[in-house]
């Protein structure tokens, strides 16, 4: 007698920040909460709670600056039990938490989006990449008149000075305009006062002559995200007062010790560094920086979109690939893009799909095959230049690098002077190339500056996201070699 076969399982397993994208907007919302006086105060807590069919909860947490910042960070915690989330709603709220309903909870979180975002201010890319999803979508909620800002301007309230106040007041002063936000810094130091402070003011000598100290604050030292900063700022601590924090008293767990050794000395390093940079040094290195974003509008979307570039099946299959590759199967990713390269070779979005993904199983032979025929063949693509110039880079041909960027130029406008929009992705892996160039040819001050230009457009956690860790990497190599150059050890006696 012939076996039954086995009956195929199609069910599919999602990842939590997968199951929210995709399936969280169909659960039931059972509870929207706020801190008291968040009018007042302009800083709202607001979580939002969402019920499977197993009664277990879905909820997400948005910290919120009514005055200014906008959505500064969120939190999610997937699929709990009501006795995990009772007791992380006690942990957050201490039991002073006020019930709202839905429609104000979305109006509070996307109304302060919005007004940030008028003034430069974008939200943390959690609430892009997951936390929104818990929200319903913005065009089925009903708007609600509420009042952001202080008197129809932004007010910033600082209340931890490891915050980077001084880049919020920056770009304030270029959107807003001086004189049209106000701001309370953690000294409780308010607009009036702030004439005393020189790094924001004109200043000039004895004779007359300007000295330019106003754009400093892309020198300044990069922030982490919360946890991991407060972190370096202990290590610091040890670092400066050996014998007032003992070792033992920090914070840390083993195995961060060194990954958060490493950062608190290149942050030494990295305040050196700025305080080496002349004021006319700095003035020049940041308009540089600033011009090369000049001339274009960036779409926010992160996403290219391939709608109608192929056969819906095969956009299907290119889809699945993308999630591949994101999800860190290379291989998985490899098999289905190059069947695709096979069947639509004249598409070259492809090629530098499939030489990322022959790059992340480290076959760089066949990596770099893919980047020189897609640049013979596509000189003129936006994606398959910079993987060109990637190239370049990391095979140390950095004379074919710059003799590359002098012919096409170093800004998007320069290489497309047609082109008015660019996506927010092609933004940020054009810039994080040219970056790359000016570290390997030992100009860091130019990479600084257009690191700071990336994390404005970006977010402040740039730092962290893995798309350009290798180039904090290698900025950091740099500096640690200029560094080393400018102490030398001294031989023990």
């Amino acid at each position: 007698m012939a076996k039954k076969k086995k009956k195929k399982n199609n069910q599919v397993f999602l990842s939590p920040e997968s199951y929210i994208k995709n399936k969280a907007r169909n659960l039931e919302i059972i509870e929207c909460l706020i801190n008291e006086g968040w009018q007042e105060g302009g800083l709202a807590q607001i979580m939002v709670a969402r019920k499977h069919k197993t009664g277990n909860i879905t909820m997400g947490l948005f910290l919120v600056d009514t005055f200014c910042l906008g959505v500064k960070n969120t939190f999610f915690r997937f699929n709990i039990s009501e006795y995990v989330y009772n007791d992380f709603k006690e942990e957050v709220f201490k039991g002073e938490s006020v019930e709202i309903d839905y429609t104000l909870a979305h109006n509070i979180i996307y109304g302060a989006l919005e007004f940030a975002e008028e003034y430069g201010f974008y939200p943390d890319k959690s609430f892009s990449n997951v936390t929104k999803y818990i929200l319903d979508d913005d065009e089925d909620v009903d708007i609600i008149d509420l009042e952001f800002g202080k008197d129809g301007k932004p007010f910033l309230v600082i209340t931890d000075e490891n915050e980077p106040y001084k880049k919020y007041l920056s770009i304030l002063d270029e959107s807003a305009g001086p004189g049209n936000y106000t701001f309370m810094l953690p000294n409780d130091e308010m607009s009036e006062e702030f004439d005393e402070m020189d790094e924001f003011e004109e200043e000039y000598d004895d004779e007359g002559d300007y000295h330019f100290s106003g754009n400093r604050a892309f020198l300044e030292p990069f922030i982490y995200e919360y946890e991991v900063e407060s972190k370096v700022f202990q290590m610091l601590s040890q670092l400066d007062n050996p014998k007032e924090t003992p070792p033992e008293n920090i914070e840390i767990k083993k195995d961060e010790l060194e990954e958060i050794t490493r950062k608190a000395v290149f942050r030494i390093m990295e305040y050196e560094f700025e305080d080496s940079v002349s004021d006319a040094e700095a003035e020049e290195a940041f308009n540089f920086g600033e011009k090369l974003f000049e001339g274009f509008e960036i779409d926010p979307d992160r996403l290219v979109e391939k709608k109608g570039t192929l056969p819906d099946n095969d956009l299907d299959v290119l889809s699945d690939a993308i999630e591949y590759m994101i999800g860190g199967k290379p291989k998985e990713s490899l098999k289905l893009l190059r069947n695709l390269v096979k069947k639509h070779p004249d598409k070259p979005f492809l090629y530098s799909y499939t030489s990322r993904c022959y790059l992340d199983i480290n076959k760089f032979k066949s990596h770099k095959e893919i980047v020189l025929y897609a640049y013979s063949r596509f000189p003129d693509d936006l994606g398959i230049r910079i993987d060109y110039l990637n190239l370049l880079i990391n095979t140390k041909k950095i004379d074919d690098a710059g003799e590359l960027l002098n012919k096409y130029g170093t800004s998007l406008k320069e290489m497309f002077p047609d082109k008015k929009v660019f996506l927010l992705d092609d933004v940020i892996s054009f810039y994080s190339t040219i970056c790359s160039y000016y570290i390997f040819t030992g100009n860091l001050l130019k990479a600084k500056s257009i690191l700071y230009q990336l994390e404005l457009i970006y977010d402040d956690y740039l730092i962290d996201d893995h798309f350009i860790h290798r180039i904090y990497h290698n900025y950091f190599s740099k500096l640690y070699k200029k560094y080393i150059e400018n102490h030398p050890q001294q031989d023990d006696e």
